[in-house]
């Protein structure tokens, strides 16, 4: 382990990696001297978030509610994990903290190509997709940290913007702003509404009369 950052280190004694229940693909969990799983087998996810599916490219070894699939020669492993991940919506089939079982993955079907070499390069064709999407969130996390470092500087006065002079002012919120709450309740929605209704979820409703008709912020 990382003594400055407390994750789990690679070492020529411990090469492989071990993998527990998560549904994060670089997630692991420790390094071992030993593999218990082969390189292309796929992991799945049989706690909590059910059926997410990763292919392994090395030696592994899995810990944990997490299945371990080994597909036959004329299976390519690459396009069972994106194929687990796109087209199969495993059922929650116990009560309490969802879990799944090895014998009640093995009993969804799948469809394929009976064809190996098009298996793989559906796979590396979707592969090349996860890349391009990889970086794209890449550079959007980079940009947030960007756009945080610029918030805590404007929004502080710690750093003004050309051609701005002066003093900032210390106010309470009710001084700039009139601060009201909702009168109406969810029950008042009305699907062929006119105006837009705006409750405690992402969902926008309808409602046939509006309660404010002005510039507002929603808390």
């Amino acid at each position: 382990v990382d003594p400055l950052t407390g994750s789990p280190v690679e070492t020529d004694l411990h090469p492989h990696p071990v993998y527990a229940n998560a549904i994060e693909r670089s997630a692991i969990h420790s390094y071992s001297s030993v593999a218990r799983n082969p390189a292309g087998a796929v992991t799945i996810t049989a706690r909590g978030t059910l059926g997410y599916a990763v292919h392994r490219e090395k030696p592994f070894t899995a810990i944990g509610r997490l299945l371990v699939v080994w597909p036959n020669d004329r299976f390519d492993g690459r396009f069972l994990a994106q194929y687990l991940n796109a087209r199969v919506s495993f059922a929650v089939e116990s009560t309490g903290v969802p879990q799944l079982t090895g014998p009640q993955a093995g009993s969804y079907e799948v469809m394929l190509p009976t064809n190996l070499p098009e298996q793989q390069a559906i796979a590396a064709a979707l592969s090349d997709a996860d890349g391009v999407v990889a970086g794209l969130e890449r550079v959007i996390a980079k940009k947030r940290l960007i756009k945080q470092g610029a918030m805590q500087d404007l929004l502080t006065a710690r750093r003004r913007l050309p051609g701005f002079l002066g003093e900032w002012e210390v106010k309470r919120l009710g001084e700039v702003a009139r601060v009201a709450t909702g009168g109406r309740n969810n029950q008042d929605k009305d699907p062929m509404g006119e105006y837009p209704f705006f409750v405690r979820s992402d969902t926008v409703e309808r409602i046939r009369s509006f309660s404010y008709d002005c510039e507002a912020i929603l808390v």
